[in-house]
């Protein structure tokens, strides 16, 4: 009897495992089914106003701005997150004009939720792309929500999952170190108070232009200065000469705005995801990321 009460063990692991899994996945299905009913009926009212000619409220046909910056935020979320590191690279609490949170990946789910529907969440910081409510983070992006990924550790197939997981089209590129520039849609959202950081080391990403908020900063911003300083060709032809070197030039700006240490994509449905790439706190590196987190720009970051 001893034999068969110890072979039943793993059994009943197993089955209370499954059981927690579905109560999980029946949480998801009752989530669903309530999006769904609200669509339906946003479907069905729009069908009516349409019907009866009338006009859609303005809410309905004002278009989102991707460039638009975070709403700002109340507090912060550190989910599974080092925070002695973050802060380490980004602030101590006393330098956020917002309350600072943690919760460990092992909380519970209830907790987790609670923290995702509070409407005064800036944006939830993850480290690590998994553990038992990682469906709940996406989740909560794809209901509007601003997650942003803390990629210090420089975890080269994290591009690849992030892009798995929320549609992206990210990829690792390098680590090394550059001095940096703020994009136009940089400076859309964090403002052109501070627009450059120092030499850094950085994990690197390749993403669309549209995601690209920091890039390195451009040896030259001519081609009439990359010719003088750079360029060399033995070709006579003139023509040639100039379509080899604006050749060579798009290549090198291309490969370098390919570099990117701070990525920003905004998803139709109004969910954003960052990546912070960075590996230190070095210059203006916390007070570009502090904005980013809470949804302000840095020139009144301290009004």
């Amino acid at each position: 009897m001893t034999f068969i009460a110890m072979s039943l063990d793993p059994i009943t692991a197993h089955l209370i495992d499954l059981e927690s899994r579905r109560s999980h996945l029946q949480d998801q299905v009752a989530d669903l089914e309530k999006q769904m009913n609200e669509v339906n009926e946003s479907i069905r009212l729009l069908k009516v106003m349409q019907s009866q000619g009338i006009p859609a409220p303005l809410k309905l046909v004002q278009s989102k701005d991707s460039s638009e910056a975070p709403k700002k935020a109340q507090f912060i979320l550190l989910f599974g997150v080092d925070e002695e590191l973050f802060m380490t690279c980004f602030g101590e609490r006393s330098e956020w004009k917002c309350n600072l949170e943690s919760l460990p990946e092992d909380c519970s789910r209830a907790l987790l939720q609670s923290s995702l529907r509070n409407p005064g969440l800036g944006c939830v910081v993850v480290e690590d792309l998994g553990g038992p409510h990682w469906r709940d983070i996406i989740n909560y992006y794809k209901n509007g929500g601003f997650v942003v990924y803390f990629g210090i550790i420089g975890e080269y197939a994290a591009p690849e999952k992030l892009s798995r997981e929320f549609d992206l089209q990210w990829r690792f590129s390098a680590y090394t170190r550059y001095e940096y520039e703020l994009t136009s849609v940089g400076k859309q959202i964090l403002g052109d108070a501070i627009t450059e950081q120092e030499y850094s080391k950085s994990n690197l990403l390749s993403v669309p232009a549209e995601d690209r908020i920091l890039v390195p900063k451009h040896t030259y911003a001519t081609i009439e200065e990359f010719i003088e300083n750079e360029f060399d060709s033995e070709d006579e032809d003139v023509d040639d000469y100039m379509a080899k070197a604006q050749a060579r030039y798009a290549e090198i700006r291309e490969c370098l705005d390919n570099e990117v240490p701070l990525a920003l994509h905004t998803a139709s449905h109004g969910g954003k995801i960052a990546y912070l790439g960075f590996v230190n706190g070095d210059g203006n590196i916390p007070q570009i990321v502090r904005a980013l987190c809470m949804g302000v720009k840095t020139s009144n970051e301290y009004d």
